[in-house]
């Protein structure tokens, strides 16, 4: 029995016959159905409803990270240079961006990180050697996360300052490459001669932190991966790609194995997001090249510190075993001690680090180890209800992220960004950074909402039929039925 199908076309969220009776075996092209057709532009912009942008304020995001890395060894009038960068931002949002902020303000996220400094305030008065640095740089970085997302509603803001971030990200690369990745490609024979290149560099660098400025880096490199897998001519690709070779090489030469082994998963993730469906020859090519490449190109110093990681040191002596994973065995020996309400951030540097496992040997002594990871180090300094409070933000933060539907490069560059930045905080101690601000801001913007809406709006204004699948059947005509 043959059916036959009548062609429908959508009519303001119906559907309306045209009577053509087209057999059930046919395929059709039939393009668009309603006349005149509506243009539809391929990326969202404030002509769809979407924020309105402000000449040049991308550029006072942007500012802030420059000098991030570099922000405790220069200052301006007693105040450090990232303090004296975030004024221009927080002027203008405060003349110019008033309600965006105080919108950013209501989010779960914002309501939560406020909780959470407020435990910490009571926490540490709890205990002796009170600090209050901790807290303050930790409510500065929240603040500029804030601003970043009141700058951040509109869509070529966030493509200009994504851009933005991958310049200043390839210029600190292009510094690294080539004042030091002599330093560090030499033959070390342990941990301890790979240590001692970082530390010629970290001293060249005015005592920069290298695992900060090789994540800082590695969020360049997301970027231009990104913009590597959305590019559709092969001189473009080619240019993206060298850009995120470029990144990374920097990322190397710092030697850091957590931004490293971060780099390496989002790059993968973002490269399954963004081909999951469309996987062509040439780009698994070119990915396949870009990997080999970089593989070539690794410092010795970090293949051997990422080697020295998996060496068994059991049985050897505690001030003798590798820095992470001697915190690591200070971190779960000295558990009963601080899994109820911690033991203060000003006690534990004080002293109470150094008599539990926490230190290292230095020509003045022993010398403090941070816990080395930010979940450790808010359970140790503020306790259970700290850490409960810290896993709420990141699971708000989570549930901001950009959706699946969103396929653009800016949604998959924020996307790693936010993966990258769970790495880093399982890495580090540095609960304050900019970079986490920044990270935060872009994931707080709300222009992913207004994204998914437009996306939405424009899926339902897109009319016709390209193939018979599509095609609603009609009802069976007996004129047409056929009996064997």
């Amino acid at each position: 029995m043959n059916r036959s199908l009548k062609v429908y076309r959508h009519a303001g969220g119906g559907v309306e016959g045209l009577g053509t009776e087209v057999p059930a075996n046919r395929e059709l092209n039939l393009g668009i159905m309603n006349e005149p057709r509506p243009r539809l532009r391929r990326r969202p912009s404030h002509k769809d409803g979407l924020a309105t942008p402000t000449p040049g304020m991308w550029l006072l995001v942007l500012i802030p990270v420059l000098v991030t890395p570099f922000e405790n060894q220069l200052a301006i009038g007693g105040f450090s240079l990232a303090k004296c960068a975030i004024i221009p931002l927080l002027i203008t949002v405060l003349l110019a961006r008033t309600s965006s902020f105080i919108s950013t303000l209501k989010q779960p996220v914002s309501v939560l990180w406020i909780a959470f400094l407020v435990w910490g305030v009571i926490a540490e008065s709890l205990h002796r050697a009170s600090d209050w640095e901790l807290l303050y740089r930790m409510l500065q970085m929240f603040v500029f996360g804030a601003l970043v997302a009141s700058v951040l509603s509109g869509p070529e803001i966030m493509r200009r300052t994504l851009v933005g971030l991958l310049l200043v990200c390839a210029l600190l690369a292009c510094y690294l490459i080539i004042n030091f990745y002599g330093i560090v490609n030499i033959d070390a024979r342990d941990a301890m001669e790979a240590g001692a290149a970082r530390l010629q560099i970290s001293k060249a660098t005015m005592g920069t932190n290298l695992n900060q400025l090789g994540y800082t880096v590695g969020m360049g490199a997301v970027v231009a991966l990104s913009r590597f897998l959305e590019s559709r001519r092969l001189v473009a690709r080619c240019l993206w790609g060298a850009v995120y070779l470029l990144c990374s090489m920097g990322l190397t030469v710092t030697v850091s194995r957590g931004a490293f082994l971060a780099l390496a998963v989002v790059s993968i993730l973002v490269t399954y997001r963004s081909l999951r469906k469309r996987l062509t020859p040439q780009k698994l090519i070119l990915i396949l090249v870009a990997g080999l490449v970089l593989y070539g190109l690794l410092p010795n110093s970090l293949t051997t510190r990422l080697a020295s990681t998996m060496d068994d040191q059991t049985g050897v002596a505690l001030e003798k075993q590798e820095a992470r994973r001697r915190v690591f065995t200070a971190t779960i020996e000295s558990l009963s001690e601080y899994w109820t309400l911690g033991v203060g951030a000003g006690n534990f540097w004080d002293g109470w680090g150094r008599s539990h496992g926490f230190y290292t040997r230095s020509p003045r002594g022993r010398t403090t180890l941070g816990p080395h990871s930010a979940f450790f180090a808010v359970w140790i300094y503020f306790g259970l209800p700290g850490l409960i409070l810290f896993c709420m933000i990141c699971y708000a933060a989570a549930r901001q992220r950009p959706r699946r539907e969103d396929k653009s490069w800016e949604a998959s560059t924020v996307l790693g960004l936010m993966v990258l930045g769970v790495f880093w905080l399982i890495f580090t101690h540095d609960l304050y950074l900019k970079e986490f601000g920044l990270i935060l801001g872009l994931a707080l913007g709300g222009i992913w909402k207004q994204r998914l809406n437009w996306l939405k709006r424009r899926s339902q204004n897109m009319i016709g039929i390209t193939r018979v699948e599509g095609i609603v059947p009609a009802p069976p005509n007996p004129a047409l039925m056929t009996t064997r």
